[in-house]
């Protein structure tokens, strides 16, 4: 995952299999890294689509779609 890449996010562990899941798409805008060792491991800022602000997702919760060049 690098800077530019296009991801989606995955489904909560708690998602039901008979419930609509409806994934966010967004781009990494930059690499973090955990703070401590309660953090959730290795994260990255990412910019979703339809959204004004970024986020800061951990990668376990991340699919790349499209790797940055």
């Amino acid at each position: 995952m690098k800077i530019g890449s296009l991801v989606k996010q995955r489904p909560s562990v708690n998602q039901l299999p008979n419930e609509d899941y409806d994934s966010r798409i967004g781009i990494v805008l930059e690499l973090g890294t955990p703070k401590d060792e309660y953090d959730a491991g290795p994260t990255v800022w990412v910019q979703w689509q339809n959204q004004p602000d970024w986020a800061v997702e951990s990668i376990k919760y991340l699919e790349v779609i499209s790797e940055s060049r």
